[in-house]
Formats: structure tokens, C-alpha cells, sequence
């Protein structure tokens, strides 16, 4: 079916994440990393829903034509599943996806990039933390003005490639 082209994930992982996030939330353990991860697992419920609708709407169509579309696309397993369960799959993920709408205006507000890999909290939200931001490019700026240094003075003394994680 066009759903494993269309919307590509490991449920097995996605599964386990969602469950240790959970756990971390109820314990109160949850980071902002959690938070976005959640966040980008709400943010494809919408299109995994069309998808699923979609699906459902090939299905009854080929049923009501007396002929199968999904025969090329799908596996047995898609052409047993009834139209109706698809639907009513279809319509809880979008339910779904309205109740977390306010978790994703909350990450949009307050997460500067929650694409990035280390999350943080955006300057624009607490001002505070714009002079830490400020302090944290410096210095980011300054170990990568030394680093430069070590390699250019180092690296040829050693010949050897010298690289900063960062």
C-alpha cells in the first residue's frame, strides 16, 4: 500500500520511544528533548490519518467496482482489512491530532529549533536566557578560534587531521 511509500517509520521503535517518553511524563523525568520528540510524533498523525483515509476510500471504491485496486499496491493483509475500520482508524488519529495541537503550539512558542538534535529554550521566550545565548556563541566562538590555533600549529607538527566534535 502507498502508506509504507508515503509515511516511512519504524513502529517498532516509534512504539518503544513513545512508551519511555510517556513513563518519563508521568514520572515528571520528561526534557525538552522529550517534549519534541513527542511533538514530531504529533506532527505526522495528520498525514499517517490521510493516508489511512485514503486507503479506506480505494477500498470501498474497488469494492463498490467489483474489482480490486489495491491488488498492485497493497499486501494481502491491507485488502482484508474492512473500508470501515480504516475510516474509523483514520478518524481517532485525527482526533488525535486535535488534542495534541496545543503540545505543538507550546513547542512552536517556546523551543527556539525543534528540529535541532539538542533542543533549547528560545531567547524570544524568556529573556533571561538571550544573555545566555549571547555568553554560549561566545564561547562556542572562542573554543573554535583556539581549536583553529591547535590545529593549525599542532596538526602540521603531528601531520596528522586533527577534527572538534561539537
Amino acid at each position: 500500500m502507498q502508506l509504507r511509500t508515503q509515511y516511512s517509520f519504524n513502529p517498532t521503535q516509534t512504539t518503544s520511544d513513545l512508551a519511555s517518553i510517556q513513563r518519563r511524563l508521568e514520572r515528571k523525568a520528561a526534557g525538552l528533548a522529550d517534549v519534541c520528540r513527542l511533538y514530531h510524533a504529533a506532527g505526522q498523525l495528520p498525514t499517517l490519518a490521510a493516508t489511512i483515509a485514503a486507503a479506506a476510500r480505494m477500498k470501498t471504491d474497488s469494492d463498490s467496482e467489483g474489482r480490486s485496486q489495491l491488488a498492485e499496491s497493497a499486501t494481502a493483509s491491507v485488502e482484508d482489512v474492512p473500508p470501515s475500520l480504516l475510516s474509523g482508524l483514520a478518524d481517532k488519529l485525527r482526533w488525535a491530532a486535535g488534542q495534541l495541537d496545543p503540545l505543538e503550539k507550546m513547542v512552536n512558542l517556546v523551543v527556539e529549533d525543534p528540529t535541532a538534535p539538542e533542543p533549547r529554550v528560545s531567547a524570544a521566550y524568556k529573556p533571561e536566557l538571550a544573555e545566555l545565548a549571547e555568553r554560549l556563541d561566545a564561547a562556542r566562538g572562542a573554543v573554535d578560534e583556539l581549536f583553529e590555533d591547535i590545529r593549525g600549529s599542532w596538526g602540521a607538527a603531528l601531520e596528522v587531521k586533527l577534527h572538534a566534535d561539537k
